[in-house]
C-alpha cells in the first residue's frame, strides 16, 4: 500500500510516518520531563533552566515546543538551547581527565 501524503505546498508533505515519529518522539520527551519533575518532587516553578539539545529540540521553537506539548507551558520562558551538549560533555571530560567517568555511563 502507498503511503499516504499530505501535502503542504507543491513539493513539501507530511507522511503518516512522519506524523508517527513526531509523536514518539513527543512522547519520549515529555514523559522525560514528567517524571524527572516527579521522582525529584520538584514543580516547574522551582526549575532555573530547561536546557534543550537534540534534534527535535533544536529544530523547533521554544514556543512550538510548548504549543504542541512537547515541553510544559510554565517552562518556555526559561527554556535554553545548548547545541551539542553530548559532543561538549565528552570535551570536558577528557580536558579534565575523566574518562573514567564516560566509561562507567557507557557501561565499559
Amino acid at each position: 500500500m502507498p503511503e499516504v501524503k499530505y501535502y503542504l505546498a507543491e513539493n513539501v508533505y507530511v507522511s503518516q510516518k512522519d506524523i508517527s515519529e513526531f509523536m514518539i518522539a513527543k512522547s519520549a520527551v515529555r514523559t522525560a520531563i514528567e517524571l524527572l519533575l516527579k521522582e525529584t518532587e520538584t514543580s516547574c516553578d522551582e526549575i532555573e533552566a530547561l536546557y534543550l539539545t537534540g534534534g527535535i529540540c533544536i529544530d523547533l521553537s521554544v514556543e512550538a515546543l510548548a504549543k504542541t506539548g512537547i515541553i510544559p507551558n510554565e517552562l518556555k520562558n526559561k527554556a535554553v538551547y545548548v547545541f551539542n551538549l553530548a559532543e561538549s560533555g565528552a570535551f570536558a571530560a577528557c580536558f579534565e581527565n575523566k574518562l573514567y567517568d564516560l566509561e562507567d555511563v557507557s557501561g565499559r
